[in-house]
């Protein structure tokens, strides 16, 4: 069989493996193999990864990604594809398992316009910093700080500070970035006057309008680098049938740079235009912890803000 092929020629750890452990790992992978066509995905996955804990090799390591991208759990996918593309080529392994790396690198990169983002904006100055879990599961300072992967479909934000405690629940699509803004409060014990919404809602139109020229030129200077190679591949502007995948991956990219450039525009003139009629800071008794709601998303196709007060 292919997993009896593959395991008997392959040397992908530093000693060849015992005998029993190749042995148990063929049929891990065989039984993992035929549960994946029959749509068993978790049950195969169980195998796969047992096959890899008794011998690490690219083919068992792409297909258990590939079991996690079928149950819909893309971040995960995505975290083993990159570590199956990661793994150190040995010039003594077959061929197999180099195509299952380029494999891997191909879903990978297909995966990361298909993974939902999150990025949490904090308002305001505060001692002690607040505390954020997503879905249960306690996001550390540096993750908050940063954009947050996310799986498609249902999730709950828990944000708390101090006596404050506020449950968001909210559905993202694939490929979504969303922000989602908190206020901690007043800045100051003494201060008497509080942020104004033009102020608030124009930084986080700055900052959505930041990260749409970033995603926009990243995804650019990729499509780039993609046009130069198809330029080379397709005379007269025909690609033949080997090269139409690479000319579709180019195209996604050209238009995931058209859509960051064209949201980042937007909501960059809208935050200006908000901060700069931005009528001052206004008197007002201290607000609660959680008083602002901003909820910026931007999609494969579309792009908004919503928010509450």
């Amino acid at each position: 069989t292919l997993i009896a092929m593959v395991l008997v020629c392959a040397s992908t750890l530093a000693q060849k493996p015992p005998r029993s452990h190749r042995d148990a790992a063929i049929a891990l992978g065989e039984e993992g193999l035929a549960l994946l066509e029959q749509g068993e995905h978790a049950a195969a996955l169980r195998k796969f990864d047992a096959a890899d804990e008794l011998i690490p090799a690219p083919t068992f390591g792409v297909r258990a990604a590939l079991c996690l991208e079928r149950m819909g759990r893309l971040v995960d996918a995505l975290e083993r594809y990159e570590r199956v593309a990661a793994i150190r080529v040995d010039a003594s392994w077959p061929e197999i398992h180099t195509k299952a790396q380029q494999e891997a690198r191909t879903r990978a990169e297909t995966l990361r316009m298909r993974v939902a983002r999150l990025r949490v904006v904090l308002q305001g100055e505060s001692a002690e910093p607040p505390t954020l879990k997503l879905d249960g599961n306690l996001l550390s300072e540096e993750a908050s700080a940063a954009t947050v992967l996310l799986d498609p479909g249902e999730h709950v934000l828990e944000f708390a500070h101090g006596t404050a405690v506020e449950l968001r629940r909210f559905r993202v699509a694939e490929g979504e970035q969303r922000t989602e803004g908190f206020l901690l409060g007043v800045r100051t014990e003494d201060s008497k006057s509080t942020a104004s919404p033009h102020r608030t809602l124009g930084w986080v139109g700055v900052a959505v309008g930041a990260a749409g020229m970033v995603v926009g030129s990243t995804a650019g200077l990729v499509a780039w680098g993609k046009k130069a190679d198809l330029e080379s591949r397709c005379p007269s502007g025909v690609c033949p049938p080997v090269a139409w995948a690479d000319n579709e991956s180019y195209d996604r990219w050209r238009n995931a740079s058209t859509a960051g450039f064209a949201v980042g525009t937007v909501a960059l003139g809208l935050g200006t235009l908000l901060l700069l009629t931005d009528p001052g800071p206004r008197e007002a008794t201290p607000q609660p912890t959680s008083g602002l709601r901003v909820q910026p998303w931007i999609g494969a196709a579309s792009a908004g803000v919503g928010g509450a007060f």
